[in-house]
């Protein structure tokens, strides 16, 4: 597991910036996927909250959208360059995976949440 910074503020500007900024093929930085029905059933509905326009409602179901402020504000996100060049966390044949570090087993691939497309923790 990648850590990520957890500012709600920050995160849903970084998700606004990445649906906004087009990539070369024309496309936002963040897609979604039609299959990501619990995302498509809940995020568009967010509303702002009444006592900080800057941040989403709260009490509104937001767990979808949890999940993708945090993986969009992850350490892999905001630099991808920088996780190649560490070790610690490259995989190997051979690596031994420490699950509360990591997040994953050794000979298990890596679980994706179908509905919102963000790694599962395994343990």
């Amino acid at each position: 597991m990648i850590k990520g910074i957890n500012d709600r503020k920050q995160g849903l500007m970084r998700i606004h910036e990445l649906m906004q900024t087009t990539a070369e093929d024309e496309r936002p930085l963040l897609l979604v996927m039609d299959h990501c029905t619990h995302w498509l059933r809940t995020v568009p509905y967010m509303t702002y909250d009444a006592r900080d326009p800057e941040d989403v409602d709260t009490n509104l179901e937001d767990h979808a959208y949890d999940q993708t402020r945090y993986a969009v504000m992850s350490e892999y996100s905001r630099d991808p360059k920088k996780l190649r060049r560490r070790d610690e966390y490259r995989v190997t044949r051979s690596a031994t995976y420490d699950m509360l570090r990591h997040g994953m087993e050794v000979n298990n691939k890596p679980k994706i949440d179908p509905n919102t497309g963000v790694l599962i923790r395994t343990h």
